[in-house]
């Protein structure tokens, strides 16, 4: 079963890359669920396209959804 998984992750992947149909998540949320994926690496590298994959990982290494909101006062 695993290699079934596998193999069908790989198919995607390359359909994937194939017709660049990577759609760029629009909400905080669906951010966080591309990038916390158990395949999340993989499909940031089957990003066709350079300036897409950049952003896509510089929002995943960033990880804005654990931001708080609001800014804690500095103690001095």
């Amino acid at each position: 079963m695993k290699i079934l998984k596998t193999n069908l992750f790989f198919i995607f992947v390359t359909l994937l890359s194939a017709c660049d149909s990577y759609k760029e998540p629009d909400t905080i949320q669906e951010w966080k669920e591309f990038c916390e994926a158990p395949d999340s690496e993989n499909r940031i590298k089957a990003i066709a396209n350079q300036e897409k994959r950049q952003k896509a990982s510089s929002i995943c290494f960033n990880e804005p959804w654990k931001k708080k909101t609001q800014s804690q006062p500095r103690k001095w």
